[in-house]
Order: C-alpha cells, then structure tokens, then sequence
C-alpha cells in the first residue's frame, strides 16, 4: 500500500491500474529499462533513470552473442504477471515482501524514482521497499539463493523462505529474424 502523503507523479503513460514489477526481464510484454546496473568493485548498485526508457528490438539485439546479459547493464521493469510469475503468492508479492526482510535499507529518504506511482512493490511494502530497491539486481546469484532460500546462512541474503527461480525467457535464446 502507499504511503500517506505521496502524490503520484505520472510522468509516463499507462493505465492507472497496471502495477509494474521494478525487476523484471526484458523480453516480457511493455518492458522498459529502469535503471543502469553501476558495477563497483564488489558492489553492485542500480542508478535510476529519471524516466524510464522503452526495450526497442535494438536495444535487446545489441546482448544477442554477447556473454553480457541485458540484466547486468540494465534494471528493467514490466507490467506485473501476477499468477504468470513463480514470485506471485496468489495475492502478493514474495520478492518485494522478501526484499524488506533480508536487505538492509540503503537511503533514509525515498529514491528519486518515477515508477513508484504503479510500482508493485511500492504499492505493497511501501518505503521500505524503495529504500532497499537500488540494491536489487534482477538474476544476481546471491539475491535468487536467498529468495529460494538456499543462500549461506551468513550470506547477506540469507533467507530460510523458500520461491522458485526465475523463469528463462526463450526470446533470449533465439536469434533476430533477418530483415
């Protein structure tokens, strides 16, 4: 649920209704890039864009042969699958309620972000999840181990809940039709 006081800023168009998933993959249906995977040393964080940017056949044709997967330059997000992703509890979401439980906040204050209006995980958890969300990259080892709770029990993830992986995506399998 959102927080009392936040006004929605709708500075791109989709229906009101649509909750969008701020980790998703990039070949699902309205996929847009949110964010951009900042790699330093260790660390890892997403840097959010100040709009987020629709996937383009270009933009997924630039990873086609490449060892590079579009999830570690990128952070996208895509309309919520509900029952279609394995992360869907039949009523919420078990990566954003995870998410608030094993990761540490981040930031004090919201991140500047302009999904959080139709965010999913927003609109469940609220600011916790917004202050952990930088942290989160979509297919990391470590985040997916302590989701399906195999990660080391003093992993920073650690988790003793158990979801399901994530599902492969066959569009990234298949190479471009010629043109």
């Amino acid at each position: 649920m959102a927080e009392k006081g936040m006004k929605p800023d709708r500075s791109f168009s989709h229906a009101k209704e649509v909750l969008f998933c701020p980790s998703a993959q990039p070949g699902l249906n309205q996929s847009l890039i949110l964010g951009i995977v900042d790699k330093r040393g260790d660390e890892s964080q997403v840097t959010l864009l100040s709009r987020p940017v629709k996937v383009s056949v270009g933009t997924m044709s630039a990873f086609f042969g490449s060892t590079t997967r579009p999830t570690e330059v990128f952070r996208f997000a895509a309309p919520c699958e509900k029952g279609g992703c394995r992360n869907w509890s039949g009523s919420h979401c078990r990566v954003a309620e995870q998410l608030v439980q094993i990761l540490p906040a981040i930031s004090a204050g919201l991140p500047e972000c302009s999904l959080r209006p139709m965010c999913r995980w927003f609109q469940q958890e609220g600011r916790s999840a917004c202050e952990r969300c930088p942290q989160v990259l979509t297919d990391d080892q470590g985040f997916e181990a302590a989701l399906n709770g195999s990660g080391p029990v003093n992993s920073p993830y650690h988790t003793d809940r158990v979801f399901g992986e994530p599902p492969i995506l066959a569009e990234f399998q298949r190479p471009l039709p010629a043109r």
